[in-house]
Formats: C-alpha cells, structure tokens, sequence
C-alpha cells in the first residue's frame, strides 16, 4: 500500500505517486491494482495480460418520496398543443360569427355581437370537454364548422386520456443525467472523482468542452478523494438527494451500489446511459522484472480469464445489484396511491379558488351596479 494511497499519476516534474511510483522507483516488484491501461504508465511499467475491460460512467441516484406536479396531467398534451388549440377555438368563433353576421343582419347589434361571441366561446369551449351544448348555430354552414370541431376534439381528447391513463400506471419520469452534457449543464451538482487515478489524469487533459466544465466543478468543489472519503455514505446520502454524482469506472461503482443500498433505503442509484474512456484493467509489474516471472503471472491471468473465473467473481462481487438498481418494484402493477393522484387534488382546490374569486368579482360588480342606479333614480 503506497503512502499516499494513490493508484499511479505522473506530475509535471517526472515523478509518479502511488503504486505506479513504486514500480517505477524499484520499491515493489508487482503491483496488483487493477490499473487501467494508458500510455504514460506505459513508460515506467510493463502491464500484465488483460483481466477485464472497463468504462467510466457518471452514478447518480434520487429519492423514493414523489414530488407532485400540479400541472402534470394537464401537461400530458405539450404548452404547444394547448396554444395551437386555443388559437384554433377562437378561429373558429370568429368563423361562426363571420357567418352569423353575414346570413343574418340582426346579429350585427352591439348587444348581439357580445351575446352572439359569448355563446361561441362557450360552445367551442365546453366541447373541448367533450360536453354538449344546448344551442346550436342557426345556419346549416355554422352547423358543419361545429362538426369539424367535434370530430378534431374526438381524436385530441381520446389521445389525451388515452396517454393520461397510461402515465398513471407507470412511475412518473425524472430529471435524469444520462451524458456528460447533461451533467455539464447542471451546474449546482457536484461531480466527485477518485483521487490518484488514470481517471483524474482523463478529465484533467481532456479537450471535450463538457468535460472541461464537469473538471472545473471538481477542482472547484475538492471534489477529488481517495476511495475510503469518495464512497462514505454521506456521499452517496447526498448522490441521492441529486446533490452530488460520483465519476468512476462501472464495476467499481456496481460493487459499491449493491453492498451500500441496503443501509439507504429512502433512495435509490442509477448509472447514466453515456459510458467513456473504454479501458482495460491489468496488474503492473516494474520495467526489469525478469521475463520468467512476468510470463508466468501472463500464463495465469489467461488461465482465469479464459476459464471464466474473472466474470464469475465480478457477479459474485456485484451481489443482488439488480434489487438496488429497482427497489420499488420496476414497473410492477399496484394500486394507485394518494401521492399518484396528490396532483388532482390540488388543481380541484385551484380551480375552486379561481371559481370563488370570479363570484367576488361578481358580486362586488353587481352591488356596484346596483348602488349607480340608486343614485342615477334619486337624480
């Protein structure tokens, strides 16, 4: 175990830390690692035969409580959808009172105008919910325009409560990081790296401009540790509260997932779906090892690694991962809960609010009227 606890990184003077360092100045004649392979370790140690391929990935994770979307059912048909709706609707009030006005001289009045343009808007209106009005157009032209409305809202309203009806049988979707970028363009989480690594040496001279965010927030946040700090459950507390991700390769991150879950149930880990910097994982050995030793440790790794014991012992370590990964259940049917319908609650109570404040205005409006025209009738 090197003194610094570091796998291997070269600084700018020439030097190596860590297991690497020790190879390099003679310390230690193996160094089991795994390391992941790169051309400037390449310079100072000879690598073994391939025990497996690796990649990085960013884990991530999010709490189990729900957060209710007041507007998510409404929000089943996107705002555009809605928009073009409304402006559909008003077009076609004003197409059937363009024909009132045109086929019948007495809706021309101001009184029949506003009378006439609230009857529309109610009409169209209401059958945006499918609900039938009690008064038709007179025309037969008027007739044939609410016709074509109807059979528009009956496609648009079937698709809406048919997708409605869907969504509330599957867990609602979050904001997941599924890439770099993603990551890159949430600027309030933290990503955390294994310090000493070939990983921190990767992002460190990495020319991706996403990168290059995510390693300034490191540098920023000292969010570089060593392995005993990087995966304290504090860590991961805080990984699943979305506060933080841990940049790391998959197989260490699998191992970790599935010993820690257990000690975290209020939440629950995921691995972002962009995997970068492929590598394979080796031992090391110092440059003048003899030849004898180092093909013979070679001759063993492909013994196991060909016999299948490497994978064998990597799904043995992973233990139940799959438990940790989906621990409410996966897709499961169940019954809906008051938190999965929370929603509609709360835009009933909305739309009472709103229905209330309309009848104060009413009322003030009437009772305003009403006191003109004492005063006008004592004039």
């Amino acid at each position: 175990m090197p003194e610094d606890k570091h796998w291997g990184m070269e600084y700018p003077d020439g030097t190596w830390s860590g297991m690497i360092g020790m190879l390099h100045n003679n310390e230690a004649d193996v160094a089991l690692g795994p390391f992941a392979t790169t051309y400037a370790r390449s310079k100072v140690a000879t690598f073994t035969s391939n025990l497996a391929t690796g990649y990085l990935a960013v884990m991530a994770g999010r709490m189990k409580r729900k957060t209710t979307n007041v507007f998510g059912y409404i929000l089943t048909f996107d705002w555009q959808v809605w928009f073009i709706l409304i402006i559909a609707m008003l077009v076609m009030v004003s197409l059937s009172f363009f024909v009132n006005t045109i086929t019948d001289p007495k809706y021309r009045s101001k009184p029949m105008i506003r009378k006439q343009i609230g009857e529309y808007i109610w009409l169209f209106y209401s059958s945006i919910f499918c609900e039938a009005s009690p008064k038709l157009p007179n025309t037969i032209s008027g007739r044939l325009l609410v016709a074509v409305w109807w059979l528009g809202i009956i496609v648009l309203m079937n698709a809406f409560s048919g997708h409605m009806k869907a969504s509330m049988m599957v867990k609602a979707d979050f904001d997941r990081i599924d890439s770099l970028k993603d990551l890159a363009l949430k600027s309030t989480v933290v990503p955390l790296v294994w310090k000493g690594t070939a990983y921190e040496s990767y992002l460190e001279k990495s020319t991706s401009t996403d990168i290059k965010r995510i390693w300034k927030r490191v540098y920023e946040n000292n969010g570089l540790l060593l392995p005993s700090e990087l995966y304290r459950q504090e860590n991961l507390k805080a990984l699943q509260k979305g506060t933080n991700v841990i940049i790391s390769d998959v197989i260490t991150m699998r191992y970790i997932v599935s010993n820690e879950c257990s000690k975290l149930p209020e939440g629950e880990f995921y691995f972002a779906k962009e995997t970068f910097f492929p590598h394979t994982f080796v031992m090391a050995v110092r440059k003048k090892l003899p030849k004898r030793i180092q093909n013979g440790i070679n001759e063993r790794i492909r013994w196991m690694v060909e016999a299948g014991m490497v994978d064998k012992w990597l799904d043995q370590m992973n233990g139940d991962l799959d438990r940790c990964l989906d621990q409410d259940g996966g897709d499961r049917a169940r019954a809906l809960a008051v938190e999965d319908l929370w929603a509609i609650f709360i835009l009933w109570a909305i739309c009472i609010a709103i229905a209330t404040t309309a009848f104060v205005f009413e009322l003030l409006f009437y009772k305003l009227r009403k006191v003109s025209e004492n005063k006008l009738q004592r004039i």
